[in-house]
């Protein structure tokens, strides 16, 4: 089995992410793939395009682009909002986004995310640990 370790984008002062690996750190025969979440939160509003890479014990580098919005405007994330209908709703005064708790996320190729209705990314064969250089 493989270890496989990522590098996050190194100014992590103004591209906060956080990397969570529900289901542990090791690919192989039996467990080909692993999921993955990319957690995105900033009380500023910023966007961001970076990569993280993904090494693998054998010299092996896959890079994921990730972007991401914080925005407090619901014109700004209003494609997002309605493709995903079945993970949000609108409501009280004034109105708050909230996620919803009982939707059924419906059927993904991918593992779903405890946090958000996203999916996991399907080409890369799986991923861990931190490496921050």
């Amino acid at each position: 089995s493989l270890e496989v370790k990522c590098r996050l984008p190194t100014d992590n002062i103004r591209i906060p992410l956080t990397i969570n690996f529900p289901e542990g750190v090791q690919v192989g025969i039996t467990r080909p793939r692993i999921p993955v979440e990319i957690i995105f939160q900033s009380n500023k509003p910023i966007s961001f395009s970076a990569k993280i890479d993904f090494l693998d014990s054998d010299t092996g580098c896959y890079s994921l682009p990730v972007s991401g919005t914080t925005e407090n405007c619901i014109l700004t994330n209003h494609a997002y909002l309605e493709h995903n209908l079945e993970f949000f709703k609108l409501e009280g005064d004034p109105v708050q986004l909230h996620e919803k708790e009982d939707g059924s996320p419906g059927s993904h190729d991918g593992a779903q995310s405890v946090k958000t209705p996203s999916v996991s990314h399907m080409s890369l064969p799986g991923y861990v640990g931190y490496d921050m250089s």
